[in-house]
């Protein structure tokens, strides 16, 4: 972890490799904000500057720090102790936070050459708040059109449903985004966003003042939210928030023009692609799922069925045609029907695929939308297919310089308890156990770890202090990071429980590359 300043020479790095955008929250209900961002060692950097700039409200610089961030570190600045003095104006309004790294190299004049910084955010309370997501605002050399996708709203249940964007120095026209939302009888709603946006603000949209009655308009079963956003220096996949009942909030995806999978490559994976992701059905959380096919150009329909495992790796279900997902649509099926004679409290897996055998191309990715609800909290993550533990993938990394590698922060709150779920994924001719090491580090650089195995299909859900003993006691009251290495792929994910609301969040871990003679390796479900 690194906190503090560093001393900064005055020969100090002067080319920006990548710039993130993130909203800082703060509030008189005490509610904190923690932004984390972890640097590989993969990459090409030993060490960067770190350059931290916060905004207030009207879009005025009120604070700047800078600090070095070494590689295979995690920098983390949390609004409870922050780095430089805040007076952020007014009390109670939105910030922006603007982390920007700097490398002692020659010019860069493309974002080709750039990174994203996939930092980590939480807005957490003692009071009960709890939501932890990956941000993906970034700043761009070169203006870029946007198309969002993957975004499901259920405005019976989240009653103040909002889109939220963040700008940086480029301001942006009036009318630049149109939002539509589309209902379960394909009836849409089309608006534009007819207010121009000034530059370092935060930027809510209220869905329900923006297109009125949803609720109505719902009709009970979800809606889909789609976008496009003219030409313009920033990317931006929006929060999409709510506050009613609690807070709650996770980030929307944009449009990818992915190639389609032909048949003899679905055939020669076993059924193509697979995407795995935990299921937990106990008294405090339920799952469910949000179908999407809107990825690359098949403009067609197609079946997705479902394998469902538990811890020990035991199939306890299976439906080959589990929901058909329609081109440009959206389908929700939930996890609590489908295992309703299996025991509780149940923590397991499941492994989505397309099942039919006799189409001529299938899509680059099955697009699976999971929820992990409870009476008031709501966490989703967006989860595509990739080719796990695949005899390919093994071949792949023989030449590699280590194993996979995928990391996470950990709060170090008292009121927080943090869960760790990791799944031995893979198709269903998987055949090898799993071994993996997790480690993790305080702030001071001083690690911890403990190795564990899974058998083919198995999942591990347990809180993080049983999973490395001591690690609440490492941590010393101050976050750390998480670190998952291991040479088979691992689905994982890392909740937060908030022992006095019991509310819950969850996010995937985050992928860090491993170095190969043929370039960077990265985990499966990048």
């Amino acid at each position: 972890m690194n906190e503090g300043s560093a001393v900064v020479p005055v020969d100090r790095p002067s080319v920006s490799i990548g710039h993130d955008l993130y909203w800082w929250r703060h509030d008189d209900t005490g509610l904190r904000t923690a932004v984390s961002v972890y640097w590989p060692a993969g990459w090409d950097y030993e060490r960067l500057l770190a350059v931290l700039r916060w905004f207030d409200a009207d879009g005025t610089l009120a604070a700047e720090h800078e600090v070095w961030l070494e590689a295979d570190r995690m920098l983390s600045v949390d609004s409870s102790a922050p780095p430089v003095p805040l007076a952020l104006a007014p009390a109670g309004g939105d910030a922006v936070l603007s982390i920007e790294l700097f490398a002692d190299i020659e010019p860069i004049d493309s974002d080709e050459d750039r990174h994203r910084l996939y930092g980590l955010i939480d807005w957490f309370s003692e009071g009960g708040d709890i939501v932890t997501l990956h941000s993906d605002h970034c700043v761009l050399l070169e203006p870029h059109k946007l198309v969002l996708t993957e975004i499901a709203l259920r405005p019976w249940e989240r009653q103040d449903p909002q889109l939220v964007f963040v700008t940086a120095a480029e301001a942006l026209p009036a009318g630049a985004w149109t939002l539509t939302v589309t209902n379960a009888a394909d009836e849409t709603m089309t608006r534009s966003i007819d207010e121009a946006w000034a530059p370092w603000r935060v930027h809510r949209i209220d869905l329900q003042q923006l297109f009125g009655d949803l609720v109505e308009f719902a009709g009970g079963r979800e809606l889909s939210l789609t976008g496009t956003r003219g030409e313009h220096r920033t990317f931006a996949r929006p929060y999409v928030v709510s506050g009613s009942p609690a807070l709650s909030a996770y980030h929307g995806g944009d449009l990818y023009d992915w190639e389609d999978m032909p048949w003899h490559r679905y055939a020669l994976l076993g059924e193509g692609e697979v995407n795995p992701m935990i299921v937990v059905e106990n008294d405090e959380v339920t799952t469910d799922v949000t179908f999407f096919n809107t990825h690359g150009h098949l403009d067609d329909d197609f079946w997705v069925g479902v394998r469902v495992y538990d811890g020990d790796g035991a199939l306890v279900a299976h439906e080959p045609r589990f929901r058909r997902v329609e081109r440009n649509r959206i389908v929700a099926a939930s996890f609590a029907d489908l295992l309703a004679d299996v025991e509780r409290p149940f923590a397991g897996h499941a492994a989505f695929t397309f099942t039919e055998t006799d189409r001529h191309a299938y899509p680059g990715r099955l697009q699976a939308l999971m929820a992990y609800r409870g009476p008031q909290s709501l966490a989703r993550i967006m989860a595509w297919s990739d080719e796990w533990n695949t005899p390919q993938r093994r071949i792949q990394r023989r030449h590699a310089d280590g194993g996979y590698l995928s990391y996470f922060r950990l709060l170090a709150a008292p009121y927080l308890e943090l869960w760790l779920g990791v799944t031995n994924a893979g198709n269903h001719e998987l055949d090898s156990a799993a071994d993996y090491t997790v480690i993790i580090e305080n702030h001071a650089g001083e690690r911890i770890s403990a190795q564990h195995t899974l058998a083919p299909w198995a999942t591990a859900w347990e809180p993080v202090d049983t999973v490395v003993p001591g690690a609440t006691e490492l941590l010393g009251g101050v976050n750390g990071l998480l670190l998952v290495e291991s040479e088979s792929d691992l689905a994982m994910v890392c909740f937060a429980r908030h022992r006095l609301s019991v509310r819950w969040s969850a996010e995937h871990l985050m992928s860090a590359p491993t170095p190969t003679p043929d370039g960077l390796l990265w985990p499966a479900g990048c």
